[in-house]
């Protein structure tokens, strides 16, 4: 799965996405978004309001496939890579993730041990809503549509 958007495309977002805050971003970008979808307003509204924005540079890793599974991001700017390295001898990319799209979810999941199914890193300079998983995890378990659209993602 690759996002791509022209370079004007891009600067439209950028300039509008980094003027909001983070449940202004939430409630105007990522209420259409298939994660979000499937929570009712109230949850949505609570994710929205907790969620921080955090800035990174190019090459920094969020988290590294295994290590314990905290939180889940959205991103607002910029571009990442996640891959999986299950093996050690060679990296599998499994999406290239630009604004709007959300990452990190997988690893809260109970089917998961709540251990990250993938790694990370940052291709262009980003800016991230990051939501603690301490507030997504109890959601999810009333979700049970949503945590059954995940796992079979998961599995495939």
């Amino acid at each position: 799965m690759t996002y791509s958007t022209s370079v004007e495309e891009e600067a439209v977002i950028t300039n509008i996405m980094i003027a909001l805050r983070p449940r202004e971003f939430f409630e105007q970008h990522l209420l259409d978004s298939t994660f979000v979808k499937e929570l009712p307003p109230s949850d949505a509204e609570v994710i929205g309001a907790a969620g921080e924005y955090i800035d990174y540079e190019e090459n920094d890793v969020l988290f590294a496939e295994g290590d314990d599974a905290d939180a889940m991001y959205f991103v607002v700017t910029g571009k990442i890579l996640i891959f999986t390295d299950k093996d050690r001898t060679a990296e599998k990319e499994l999406a290239r993730l630009g604004p709007l799209a959300y990452f990190g979810e997988q690893g809260l999941l109970s089917i998961n041990a709540e251990k990250r199914t993938a790694s990370n890193h940052v291709l262009e300079k980003a800016r991230l809503i990051r939501v603690s998983g301490e507030l997504i995890n109890p959601l999810l378990r009333q979700q049970s549509k949503l945590v059954r659209q995940l796992e079979k993602i998961c599995a495939e």
